[in-house]
């Protein structure tokens, strides 16, 4: 019985097959890298085995195609010669989840892709925001993590020590005792430009998402405040405006001064002068 067992992990061995575990998280519309790393490889594989079992790439030697319906999102990292035959999807769609295999000379890796979906959520400048997320903290859960885009923005420990990330000092807080009921929402103050972008949520030292783990933030300028370009734009077409009213009454005004020099009095207009009105002897007043 002994020897059996021997043969058969001799087997397992000259056959060259292990298997490794590892997971990838990714969000829908956003770049992952399927990590694999192994010795210099004849022949290498990769393989979309769940759920449904396709070929993605595959290397003899040093010379690499990726498959038909993978191509233009799927390509080999860069540095296959010193061993790193990562897979890097430049824009993931949900259905690309599931188990992959890398296989170097019959050496199996196992990568699991998880995809997220995230929520759309909208705010205006300089307004507040509060980012829902939950998860069980009753065991094993010492911290929470707020990640935006690649960059921490808020790690809190469960006996309330906080650390902020650069540019979020005094702008980002969790709910008061949130930690003990397990609401670890995220509020986020005094909303600017640069806040927008991708919000995940983890807990267990970025090892568990919490529920709903993924916020995509639009930043919308703020009502009433009118961009510096529109500004200008309003008081140069106001100026413009004032100029040429003012250009307007000038004219109407010196029309009117002119045909006021150039027209003849009322009185020379009913009664002009002639000869005969000096020659004409005047009228006998009372009988003089």
């Amino acid at each position: 019985m002994m020897l059996l067992k021997i043969l058969l992990v001799l087997l397992q061995f000259f056959k060259g097959i292990s298997s490794q575990g590892f997971s990838v998280s990714a969000v829908v519309d956003h770049s992952a890298i399927l990590p694999c790393n192994v010795s210099h490889c004849m022949e290498f594989h990769w393989i979309k085995n769940h759920p449904i079992r396709t070929p993605v790439a595959k290397c003899l030697k040093e010379r690499c195609i990726i498959q038909e319906g993978f191509q233009g999102r799927f390509k080999l990292a860069d540095d296959i010669n010193n061993g790193n035959y990562s897979l890097l999807i430049n824009s993931v769609k949900f259905n690309y989840r599931g188990i992959y295999q890398c296989k170097c000379d019959g050496i199996t890796n196992d990568v699991t892709l998880q995809v997220d979906v995230y929520i759309n959520v909208t705010a205006e400048e300089s307004a507040n925001i509060a980012l829902k997320c939950y998860a069980d903290t009753q065991t094993d859960v010492d911290d929470v993590t707020w990640i935006h885009n690649d960059k921490k923005v808020l790690y809190y420990l469960k006996d309330g020590h906080t650390n902020l990330g650069e540019g979020y000092e005094g702008r980002v807080s969790l709910t008061r005792d949130g930690f003990r009921y397990g609401d670890l929402s995220l509020t986020l103050t005094e909303v600017q430009k640069t806040d927008a972008g991708l919000y995940r949520c983890f807990v267990h030292d970025e090892t568990t998402k919490g529920d709903p783990h993924a916020y995509m933030l639009h930043v919308n300028d703020k009502m009433g405040k009118p961009k510096n370009s529109e500004v200008i734009y309003l008081l140069l077409g106001a100026i413009i405006i004032i100029i040429i009213v003012l250009f307007a009454i000038i004219v109407i005004f010196s029309v009117l001064l002119y045909k006021r020099k150039t027209s003849p009095s009322p009185t020379d207009v009913n009664h002009p002068l002639t000869s005969d009105t000096f020659s004409q002897p005047s009228k006998r007043i009372n009988g003089f």
